[in-house]
């Protein structure tokens, strides 16, 4: 296995935030798609987009027979709907603190691939980066997103095929992070013998995160225990 260290970012709520146009943008894709807008907002946090379009079509009652198609044509309409929204995605949203720092710190050291997993299908993780200029950070061909698998657990295989298919290296469970601000980035991390590292910069307080046993807890992404763990 490689000595390489594999830092897999989550994106929502541990980088960015886009404030209520998350939820929002899924309303709009429901309304393109299919004419009707959810009655509801599900929590989203932690969750891949087809898990949540699942949880919304549950919602409005439709028959499981046709989640499928109906799953792929909302995350059609989910692409196109943040797509036309990029203008208030960058006047709405913002960095986290310190994120762009700490992607310059880690994609500055030879000794790191830096990545993300990520609930958002690909498309939308690059534009959602792209829009606040952080995308240069990232390895995206090493990624695993919500566009390839509804369970967020799975992408951890997802983005070690790709490190090997990229790097020909085989990833080191004990070299590889997950950073993340849910509870879900926790068990995904978690259920694939990984390191966590958590940052109460979502939904979840610090004493809520602090509770799940990862490798470390933060308030925000400007905590220098974050690079002292990684070592990178």
């Amino acid at each position: 296995m490689s000595d390489k260290k594999l830092i897999l970012w989550d994106i929502d709520g541990t980088l960015i935030s886009i404030s209520y146009l998350g939820g929002e943008i899924f309303d709009r894709a429901f309304l393109s798609a299919f004419g009707v807008k959810p009655p509801a907002r599900v929590n989203m946090s932690g969750k891949t987009d087809p898990q949540i379009v699942a949880e919304y079509l549950e919602m409005l009652n439709y028959p499981k027979s046709e989640f499928g198609d109906m799953t792929a044509e909302a995350l059609r309409c989910l692409r196109l709907e943040l797509a036309a929204a990029k203008s208030e995605v960058f006047e709405i949203g913002a960095l986290k603190e310190n994120a762009e720092g700490i992607l310059r710190h880690f994609y500055d050291s030879d000794g790191v691939i830096q990545s993300v997993l990520t609930g958002n299908i690909v498309e939308n993780a690059k534009l959602k980066l792209g829009i606040f200029a952080v995308d240069k950070y990232i390895d995206f061909d090493c990624g695993a997103f919500g566009s390839d698998h509804i369970d967020r657990r799975q992408l951890v295989n997802v983005a070690f095929d790709r490190v090997r298919a990229k790097h020909n290296i085989l990833p080191d469970p004990k070299n590889t992070w997950i950073i993340g601000d849910s509870p879900n980035d926790f068990v995904c991390a978690s259920s694939s013998g990984l390191h966590c590292i958590l940052v109460a910069t979502g939904r979840f307080g610090f004493g809520e995160l602090s509770e799940l046993g990862a490798d470390l807890v933060c308030e925000n992404l400007s905590d220098k225990e974050i690079q002292n763990l990684i070592g990178a």
